[in-house]
């Protein structure tokens, strides 16, 4: 295939990319765009579409659905003394970082739904790691309508990173990780990797989120099988009196 160059999110030319990605990275930036553009247009009560689920998260489970955020959320980000407040520039990179997140894990919150949390390399300009939150297989509110969605919950800058990935690990939460980019993040804001994380696990798919509704659907098709009949099971000495028993012609 033949190799074409690209310049990436901070200017830099980059080279040695092959069609096919050359493609997929043009189809993400178009999404990059258009979310851009959609912050911009922002209604209140309106679904932000941030963009499709990339196929990383796609291997670990999640459907091929759109992502999107609401401009309520939105908006609490924007608001400089709100809990979790970020800067325009860091929530316009949200499409860029959901395809490259250091380590996904299960969480969940006061109700106890499942959500997944996403924890990425880029930090606040106060050096906390930003995260996002994930609702997979929920909806959004779209023109008046539910749409099928891995709805973006919240993003924002997490603080108490450390504390949260030894937890994830010693009870098995992850899904998946990079070692070397959790020693990468951990280490510029003064600490290692905890020893609950290993190294050896690093890049592999630990556990996939399964989808309730084909669940459920898998569940509805062996109600509906039909009744298998209760066939009264013969004995071998039944079988030899019926043999014994039969007239010859």
């Amino acid at each position: 295939s033949p190799r074409y160059c690209y310049v990436d999110i901070e200017g830099k030319l980059k080279l040695g990319i092959y069609m096919k990605t050359a493609l997929e990275f043009g189809k993400d930036c178009g999404d990059y765009i258009k979310f851009k553009e959609s912050m911009k247009e922002a209604k209140e009560g309106q679904a932000l579409l941030v963009r499709r689920t990339p196929k990383m998260l796609q291997k670990m489970g999640f459907s091929n659905l759109p992502m999107y955020y609401t401009v309520t959320h939105l908006k609490e980000a924007l608001n400089a003394e709100g809990k979790h407040p970020i800067s325009e520039i860091l929530l316009m990179k949200l499409p860029e970082l959901l395809s490259k997140p250091i380590a996904v894990w299960r969480t969940s919150n006061a109700e106890q739904k499942e959500r997944y949390l996403l924890l990425f390399l880029e930090k606040n300009i106060d050096g906390d790691p930003l995260v996002a939150v994930v609702q997979p297989f929920g909806t959004a509110h779209v023109e008046g309508k539910q749409v099928p969605s891995n709805f973006i919950v919240s993003f924002y800058a997490r603080t108490p990173i450390y504390e949260d990935l030894k937890t994830a690990a010693a009870e098995n939460r992850f899904l998946w990780y990079d070692f070397a980019a959790l020693e990468r993040l951990l280490g510029s804001m003064g600490y290692h990797c905890p020893r609950e994380i290993d190294r050896k696990l690093s890049g592999k798919i630990l556990e996939k989120i399964s989808n309730p509704k084909a669940n459920a659907i898998e569940i509805d098709e062996k109600r509906t099988l039909p009744p298998v009949k209760n066939t009264t099971q013969k004995t071998a000495a039944q079988v030899g009196a019926v043999k014994r028993g039969a007239k010859k012609i």
